[in-house]
């Protein structure tokens, strides 16, 4: 599957790779229409169905049995499944990871060990929420998949920049800052080496040639300068629940999902999630900027409602980009 993707080079064959996602979307198109019709069952909705909760017709279709005649929703299903959420919940935050020593002088680092891993656990601050989604999901549609991801959140901050923090980047930059280089001109032209010393400060600190410019001159002229630079404030394990079908796409002639020779992750993030992720990703500029020209609007979604609230509930967003991996 490999080689016929790569088509024995580098560059992944991108007509093959969306031939398969296709197929296997379309593969599960079953398993959503069962989802959708389990959800009216489970939330009592059915057609006809009207605020007052009674049944209303008219003269051509009368209501049945009567008009005025109740039309209560009795949540038997959803109560049933929300017990059984809270119980497993239960379970999984009163669990212990139990550490087992080869050698008896290793058992108090074993123990140390699982009370680690026990805490780590439980400190993933999205934990609850995505478990709870992920139970949900799974005693409602007999599936569901977790999944565990690394999170790095990036922001751009001014930072101090001296020459000896430069002037290692590459020869060019080094010339620029050295006493001996032609200083600057009063036209505003910098020395010889300033174009070549620019371009290293744009790849390096990923901005403009004008704060690169800048940059530089601040640093020639005063040993100092500033400049916004991406600086990591958060890192951090993160569980996210997938509904298989819609979050979490697989090959429809598979059984175990160890057996599958691909899988696709399909998200909607907002601008601002989208523009985290490339940031974080170092995703290519260009194809952030064509994502943004071709945002999805109206598009069938992964029920964005459950990750509002779990009960009863439903909820619309436009706006939303559609990123496949």
């Amino acid at each position: 599957m490999r080689k016929q993707i790569l088509k024995d080079s580098d560059k992944p064959n991108l007509g093959e790779i969306v031939d398969l996602f296709n197929r296997a979307y379309n593969g599960a198109s079953d398993l959503r229409s069962y989802i959708g019709h389990f959800k009216d069952v489970r939330y009592c909705r059915w057609e006809g169905q009207r605020p007052d909760n009674r049944k209303h017709g008219t003269e051509e279709n009368p209501a049945f049995p009567w008009e005025g005649a109740s039309d209560m929703r009795v949540f038997v299903l959803d109560d049933i499944i929300n017990k059984n959420v809270a119980l497993a919940m239960r379970a999984l935050w009163k669990s212990k990871v139990v550490g087992s020593a080869k050698r008896i002088e290793e058992s108090e680092r074993a123990n140390a060990v699982a009370s680690f891993l026990s805490e780590s656990f439980k400190g993933i601050k999205n934990i609850r929420r995505e478990m709870k989604l992920a139970l949900n999901w799974a005693l409602g549609f007999g599936v569901s998949a977790v999944s565990v991801q690394w999170r790095e959140l990036i922001a751009r901050k001014p930072i101090e920049v001296r020459a000896e923090d430069i002037a290692g980047i590459s020869e060019s930059v080094r010339d620029y800052l050295a006493p001996e280089s032609d200083v600057l001109l009063e036209d505003g032209k910098s020395n010889p080496f300033f174009k070549a010393a620019c371009e290293e400060i744009k790849r390096m600190y990923d901005c403009d040639e004008s704060s690169a410019g800048k940059l530089l001159r601040d640093v020639k002229r005063f040993g100092v300068g500033e400049i916004l630079a991406d600086e990591i404030y958060e890192r951090s394990p993160r569980i996210k629940a997938l509904k298989v079908g819609y979050d979490l796409i697989l090959p429809s002639d598979i059984d175990d999902i160890d057996d599958a020779p691909y899988v696709f992750l399909q998200e909607y993030l907002t601008a601002c999630e989208l523009l985290q992720r490339a940031q974080a990703r170092r995703w290519n500029k260009e194809f952030v900027r064509r994502l943004f020209e071709n945002e999805q609007e109206g598009e069938e979604k992964s029920d964005t409602s459950a990750r509002i609230n779990t009960n009863k509930s439903d909820y619309s967003s436009s706006k939303l980009y559609r990123v496949i991996t």
